[in-house]
């Protein structure tokens, strides 16, 4: 696995590659609704099921596929309603989100039934799977942008013929409404949505195509409100190397405990590192520790330990359980979903060319973050574009954004309440990426008070970081 390498995703540059296996099953039945309601079985402590959808919701009598759920039932006899989760990516399973986190949110959030899903493609829901191995920064530099375009549009010809219809139905458009015959499966009028990172285009698609079914909105760390591949990478970096620089100042200042010279020594690791497969992976991993707590001590103890005389390998990098769940993203289903809701045309290659070479003078350690930005232009998807948002949602929004998130800046959840009249931001000054991840009781508080009875967040609402822990 990982094997498709080096910026095939949006918010985080990791690929899978499996074994060839196609997991379409068809039906006769011309079906666009659920068949019937929903049956639980036990699985783990939690109840699962599986929701049967179209694979194409414009040729519904072509087939169809199964959508995977879970649930979290509400502790106690109270019932206010169903919660779906979903953690973004595009491609991070749902249901390992739910199971997780859920328990703790079912406490923090009494009265609700958490529902998890793995979105159309990935986890357990005929997942996307294409047998090939691609080394996208070999192909750069062997043979410049046009060459890793060429090698990702056959690529794509092999995945889409092993995967069927389905390769070109992964777009947001297409879960969304898999979202509503799983509300129409359950028996339910109206569902609570809290959604994290892409999460949130999930939720303010379905607000915007079902709005008499879209009850509250909670849209935690958002991406932009327009789905533009190549303007997100950018984005991304500039917050990339705002994150490097305060970690580079917080040495300084005595805030982390660092070596002399901790960037010299962080370029010096860089170019040591044996192989270029490592160099990747090293730097994939910095920038993994460097977007969520404790990554950014870990990185100090890492410089510490060279500074002594430690050799350092990508191998011999720890990695947090807070961003190994992202190992689960099918790389694959990211890249198609991606660029299906993109609504500009991928760069050409000129243009993808110079936005190589501005990442490389800015940041040179950092330039294969522009690679995401191009991959479009070889990945032979069809375009299924993600709505602007320009509606006025039944019930509006809660907003939250984080002050130092690397991953989704603070100006792309702005953007979104000016995108959505009515909606109320909550800024929390947490580390790392998602409230709902890592920020305080406070914005559980926030939270609760709005799906209890839509009570919205007074202007300027701000929730401080949580305490950090001893040690």
């Amino acid at each position: 696995m990982r094997r498709l390498r080096s910026g095939l995703a949006v918010l985080c540059c990791l690929g899978l590659g499996a074994c060839s296996t196609t997991y379409l099953e068809h039906s006769d039945d011309g079906m666009t609704s659920p068949l019937g309601s929903v049956s639980w079985s036990s699985c783990g402590g939690l109840q699962c099921a599986r929701v049967r959808v179209p694979i194409d919701y414009a040729a519904p009598e072509l087939g169809t596929i199964e959508v995977a759920i879970n649930r979290v039932s509400a502790l106690g006899a109270e019932r206010r309603g169903v919660v779906f989760l979903n953690p973004g990516g595009p491609g991070v399973p749902g249901k390992a989100f739910a199971a997780a986190s859920a328990p703790a949110l079912r406490t923090l959030l009494p009265g609700y039934d958490f529902i998890g899903f793995d979105p159309r493609g990935v986890g357990e829901s005929a997942p996307l799977r294409c047998s090939m191995d691609v080394d996208l920064t070999g192909l750069l530099a062997a043979g410049g942008v046009e060459a890793m375009l060429e090698g990702l549009r056959s690529a794509s010809r092999r995945c889409a013929a092993e995967n069927g219809r389905l390769f070109n139905q992964l777009g947001s458009n297409q879960v969304v409404a898999d979202i509503d015959q799983i509300r129409q499966a359950l028996e339910v009028e109206e569902i609570n949505f809290i959604g994290v990172s892409y999460g949130t285009r999930l939720g303010e698609l379905y607000a915007q195509a079902f709005p008499e079914h879209a009850r509250a909105i909670v849209l935690d760390a958002p991406v932009s409100p327009i789905a533009d591949v190549t303007e997100e990478v950018k984005a991304q970096f500039d917050a990339l190397l705002q994150a490097q620089g305060t970690f580079f100042a917080d040495c300084a200042s005595g805030t982390l405990s660092c070596p002399p010279d901790p960037k010299g020594i962080f370029d010096s690791l860089v170019a040591t590192q044996p192989t270029d497969s490592d160099r990747a992976q090293f730097i994939a991993n910095w920038k993994l520790l460097l977007s969520a707590p404790p990554g950014r001590e870990i990185l100090a103890q890492l410089l510490r330990q060279v500074a002594s005389g430690q050799v350092m390998t990508a191998g011999d990098m720890p990695v947090m359980a807070s961003v190994n769940a992202l190992a689960g993203i099918n790389g694959f289903a990211n890249l198609s979903t991606n660029c299906a809701d993109s609504t500009v045309p991928p760069p050409d290659t000129s243009e993808a060319e110079a936005l190589l070479s501005s990442f490389r003078e800015r940041a040179p350690q950092f330039a294969d973050s522009a690679i995401a930005g191009f991959t479009c232009g070889g990945w032979e998807v069809q375009p299924d574009p993600a709505p602007a948002l320009a509606f006025t949602p039944r019930v509006p929004p809660l907003v939250i954004g984080g002050t130092a998130d690397s991953l989704t800046p603070l100006r792309w959840a702005r953007d979104t309440v000016a995108s959505l009249p009515g909606s109320g931001l909550l800024l929390s000054e947490h580390y790392g990426h998602g409230a709902v991840l890592y920020g305080s009781k406070c914005v559980f508080d926030f939270i609760k008070a709005y799906l209890d009875d839509l009570t919205l967040v007074p202007e300027g609402a701000r929730c401080a970081a949580p305490p950090q822990p001893p040690g």
